[in-house]
């Protein structure tokens, strides 16, 4: 087994669940190291999980002692912009998910008005 600060990486895709909330839930990731380039714990928003804002590292007992507030789990995660992975959305910006859901929505409008 491969190690990190301690903490077990998996060569297969792991992803745990550590708290759940109506509006989110946390997902803290150690399979995808060698993707993301470092452990990640996830903030995941929305009913369709619209915003994933992804810090490196183990932020689930931080998260935790916050409890399920939204607001206080994005002011964690702004706080702490400075471990913000790359793959991340920023809080307050429209998300991946939504961008390519307006692109596609777009290309749907015209090619319903005829425009190549």
């Amino acid at each position: 087994m491969i190690t990190y600060n301690d903490l077990p990486l998996e060569l297969r895709p792991t992803n745990e669940i550590s708290q759940e909330a109506k509006e989110f839930y946390i997902s803290f990731n150690t399979g995808d190291y060698f993707a993301y380039g470092a452990i990640t714990t996830a903030l995941v928003v929305g009913n369709n999980y619209e915003f994933f804002y992804i810090l490196e590292g183990d932020h689930r007992e931080n998260y935790k002692a916050i409890g399920n507030s939204l607001e206080k789990c994005l002011e964690y995660f702004t706080a702490n912009s400075a471990k913000k992975s790359k793959y991340s959305d920023t809080v307050g910006e429209e998300s991946a998910g939504q961008q390519i859901a307006r692109q596609l929505r777009e290309e749907d409008e015209k090619k319903a008005k005829g425009i190549p």
